[in-house]
């Protein structure tokens, strides 16, 4: 009886984390859809989802406990913290991410995303002077080559989407690792649901200054507006939300593996709801690209699980929370 109760909440945490990944890889698409229509711009579209995305977390959470999310503002350090979070970190990759979809399209901006992991290897050697091992070094080639073939469609004389698309996908990349490193002693302290609300919040404050939320086509129709809603609720706060939960059912490796749902729904969608055109070559292009960040965790997960099994499992618990993650989007 409890080894069937045990499997029944390993298949929810699965079902959870897999339609969150399956979440934030829709909302590229339908982002796609919005500002290939030009209903609304990228940063505009960036402000309303941080915005309220942050917001809707925030209110739940208020509700639930809101003792412990004053707790955070009670020293400066925190507060700092955050506003580097929620700028340099969320605001950033979300806004690189955005402009990556306008300038390009959802499937390559969300394989450019995804190849977060291997530039947080590359910061972890730069900042913390560590030394990668061989292993990861071919992870990290290998989703270079994934790259290369993805942008260029194998023509070195020619990308496959334009110059400026791909830096903005790979800038995402950059914000999705700052996001992970910049909030790591928070997320220790705190829930970490309460530091990606604030975080979302005050990044979509910040980018309201820069392009207000508000500054829609005045030829939006009904159903615009329920795209912009559902990138807001469904995939931003709802996602955020259910992915972070399935932590409760299974182990964050297993979390993060499911999370490769997130590039191959947005490649999916792209292709059948937006006409987009996948050569062959890219598609091995983002098979490699995907098999990297899987051969990354798993070579992490085994890593780890050769030490000692109660700090491996900590080990990979503050990780998977420093990634808040991979909300990349």
């Amino acid at each position: 009886m409890e080894n069937k109760m045990g499997k029944s909440k390993k298949l929810v945490g699965i079902l959870m984390a897999a339609f969150g990944a399956f979440l934030f890889g829709i909302g590229g698409v339908v982002a796609g859809d919005l500002l290939g229509r030009k209903i609304i711009s990228a940063s505009s579209l960036v402000s309303f989802r941080l915005t309220f995305g942050g917001l809707i977390l925030l209110i739940i959470f208020f509700i639930k406990d809101r003792q412990q999310l004053f707790d955070v503002f009670k020293n400066k350090r925190n507060i700092l913290t955050l506003i580097a979070f929620g700028v340099f970190g969320l605001l950033f990759a979300q806004s690189m991410y955005t402009l990556s979809v306008s300038l390009g399209n959802p499937a390559v901006a969300t394989v450019l995303q995804s190849l977060s992991p291997s530039v947080m290897i590359l910061m972890t050697v730069m900042f913390e002077k560590s030394k990668p091992s061989k292993y990861l070094i071919g992870a990290i080639l290998l989703s270079i080559f994934g790259t290369f073939l993805l942008v260029t469609n194998g023509n070195m004389n020619e990308l496959s989407v334009s110059t400026m698309a791909v830096v903005c996908g790979l800038l995402s990349a950059v914000g999705v690792a700052n996001f992970t490193f910049i909030p790591r002693k928070l997320v220790k302290e705190n829930q970490t649901i309460i530091i990606v609300g604030l975080g979302l919040f005050i990044g979509g404050v910040i980018g309201n200054f820069i392009s207000p939320f508000w500054q829609v086509s005045s030829a939006a129709t009904a159903w615009d507006w329920a795209e912009i809603a559902f990138i807001a609720i469904f995939s931003t706060a709802i996602a955020y939300a259910i992915y972070l939960g399935s932590l409760n059912y299974i182990e964050p490796i297993l979390t993060s593996l499911l999370d490769i749902l997130e590039p191959l729904t947005a490649s999916v969608a792209s292709v059948v709801f937006l006409g987009t055109t996948l050569y062959s070559v890219q598609l091995v292009g983002i098979a490699v690209v995907i098999l990297s960040v899987v051969a990354i965790n798993v070579m992490d997960y085994y890593k780890c699980k050769a030490e000692d099994k109660e700090a491996c499992k900590n080990k990979l618990k503050e990780t998977f929370d420093g990634e808040v993650e991979n909300a990349r989007v």
